[in-house]
């Protein structure tokens, strides 16, 4: 059996085929070519915020004495003894320095209290002056021996040579409370809200309770140093008097 070869024009009809199916599926150098995407970008960064710390220096605080500082109302800080300080949270941006618990019979004033940081801020100052400050609450008092001050600010002053029993507002307006009174000389406000007032020439102890009606307390009237309950007690021209905790008139 003989095999013969195809004809020349039946070889050139297959390898054209075969070149255009080659081309179709990507092959060769004659397809079309894919793009290259290049590097992938990072990711960006979040910037984050500057902080800086809060601090400065302390001046003129007794020994035995204490101040506590707000930052910001905030980040109270201590203080028991002059020198540097710092507050432990920092700040971004705005602070202000405040004066959070005073210290007792001081009087102390805040330099550089406020800003806003761009830098650690070391030039805050605090300033205590230590001692009281005497101004005048009320006048044309007459001879007050004795003075008690109740929850809401009122002081309450008994005047000797009046013979009553004052009230001094916060804002300085005197009220007379009780009048007719003997001599009187200690005040106390009890836990009951109600005013006690030593009267020594009446030898007794009187109680200026609501809508400011008066009664006795304790005390017959007589002069003497007798134990008892109410009008059964005596005492001797009674001055000083003052409450402990557990609400007991002494």
């Amino acid at each position: 059996m003989r095999l013969s070869l195809p004809s020349q024009n039946l070889r050139s009809t297959l390898v054209l085929s075969l070149a255009l199916s080659f081309a179709a599926c990507g092959g060769g150098g004659g397809g079309a070519s894919v793009p290259n995407p290049g590097p992938v970008p990072a990711p960006p960064v979040a910037e984050t915020e500057s902080t800086f710390l809060v601090g400065g220096t302390l001046a003129g605080l007794r020994a035995g004495a204490s101040v506590t500082l707000l930052n910001n109302g905030a980040d109270a800080l201590a203080l028991d003894a002059d020198g540097g300080f710092t507050f432990s949270a920092p700040v971004a941006g705005a602070y202000a320095v405040t004066i959070g618990a005073p210290p007792a019979w001081h009087d102390c004033t805040v330099g550089n209290a406020s800003g806003t940081a761009t830098a650690d801020v070391t030039n805050v100052s605090v300033t205590c002056t230590y001692g009281a400050t005497v101004s005048t609450v009320a006048s044309s008092l007459g001879l007050p021996a004795g003075a008690a001050v109740d929850a809401a600010g009122n002081i309450y002053v008994a005047e000797w040579s009046a013979n009553r029993l004052s009230m001094v507002t916060p804002a300085g307006v005197v009220t007379p409370v009780a009048s007719g009174l003997s001599s009187p000389m200690g005040v106390a406000v009890g836990p009951d809200g109600a005013v006690y007032v030593s009267d020594s020439a009446s030898n007794r102890i009187l109680r200026v309770g609501a809508g400011n009606v008066v009664t006795v307390f304790a005390g017959s009237g007589a002069i003497g140093g007798a134990d008892g309950t109410g009008a059964a007690a005596s005492f001797n021209r009674p001055y000083g008097i003052a409450f402990d905790r557990t609400g007991h008139l002494y």
